[in-house]
């Protein structure tokens, strides 16, 4: 095994996991890939833009409370880019969801790829830019994770519109416990001209963030992730 400490995470959709054999696939994803976790995306913006997409979305929070009751290995659930209200997250977080990923608006926009593809897409317009962006939801979730009894009891992961080292910082000060960049990682494997993957260049930019990362704590005077959390600031309109 190339890489025996990186978690596997089974993934399946919210409506897929509603349907009456959700939990049968789930759990078969995860003997299959003897999985760490199981992820469920939440994207009802993504798939009423899709051609063929799934928009009967009744009983996707039931069947994530079944989950995590029933399947083996802990659940988290994730947003691909419109971003989770912090309401909704902390209705998860009270499920018993173990981590959860508000992919708020900012990053890769499926919307817009899936409206690319739309022979109707003029309906869309409107909805192109629909979604919370990150910072703000995790100012809110911030606020009212601290406010929270059990506000260790689910983990946030930060992503949509993360692509520096920097903005990791912020957002671990904002309060996630991870930061999570996808097109970034992607634009530097491939490269400008969408050529032969290039490992080298992608570890080159993920050390870049690392060194930025680190940079924005020595600048903060803080001795460690955990430490940048109660370091004091303020957060200003773009």
């Amino acid at each position: 095994v190339a890489a025996p400490s990186v978690p596997i995470i089974a993934y399946l959709g919210g409506v897929q996991m509603a349907r009456p054999d959700g939990l049968t696939l789930a759990q078969a994803a995860i003997e299959d890939l003897e999985a760490d976790a199981n992820a469920i995306h939440l994207n009802p913006l993504q798939e009423a833009v899709q051609p063929e997409g799934d928009t009967d979305w009744r009983g996707v929070m039931a069947a994530i409370e079944t989950a995590v009751q029933t399947l083996p290995v802990p659940v988290m659930v994730k947003e691909v880019g419109a971003g989770l209200s912090p309401s909704l997250v902390h209705q998860l977080g009270a499920a018993g969801v173990s981590m959860i990923d508000v992919a708020g608006l900012g990053g890769t926009n499926w919307t817009r790829i899936e409206a690319a593809r739309a022979k109707d897409a003029e309906i869309y317009a409107p909805f192109l830019d629909w979604g919370i962006p990150t910072v703000e939801i995790l100012a809110a979730m911030c606020d009212q994770r601290r406010s929270l009894a059990d506000q260790s009891a689910y983990g946030i992961i930060a992503s949509g519109g993360v692509r520096s080292g920097l903005d990791a910082a912020k957002a671990l000060w904002l309060g996630a416990d991870m930061v999570s960049m996808a097109g970034p990682v992607l634009s530097a494997l491939i490269g400008a001209d969408n050529g032969e993957p290039d490992v080298a260049a992608a570890r080159h930019a993920v050390d870049i963030w690392v060194q930025q990362l680190t940079l924005a704590l020595f600048l903060t005077g803080a001795p460690d992730l955990r430490a940048l959390r109660h370091v004091a600031g303020q957060i200003t309109p773009a």
